[in-house]
């Protein structure tokens, strides 16, 4: 699956959706010509973002540089997450 940039209304409307169409992010409207040009900049930094990084597509090794195979223990987490309150 990759992200790519979709133009609707007659290109009125900028939108980053997925290929095949599963999601979909409003990312702005192009009825002024600054209008268009900011939202796709925004569009196109949002769809390399995604591309780059979207978990569905990665491992956390490839985003994070760690193993996506925790070893945590149920308890573990819970006591971890109660320790920030």
């Amino acid at each position: 699956m990759s992200w790519i940039i979709e133009k609707r209304k007659q290109g009125m409307e900028i939108w980053v959706v997925t290929s095949p169409m599963k999601e979909a992010l409003f990312i702005g409207e192009g009825y002024k010509q600054e209008e268009y040009k900011r939202s796709m900049q925004l569009a196109q930094i949002i769809a390399k973002s995604l591309n780059d990084n979207d978990p569905c597509c990665h491992s956390d090794e490839d985003i994070y540089g760690e193993s996506d195979n925790y070893d945590f223990k149920q308890g573990e987490v819970v006591a971890k997450f109660n320790d920030i309150k």
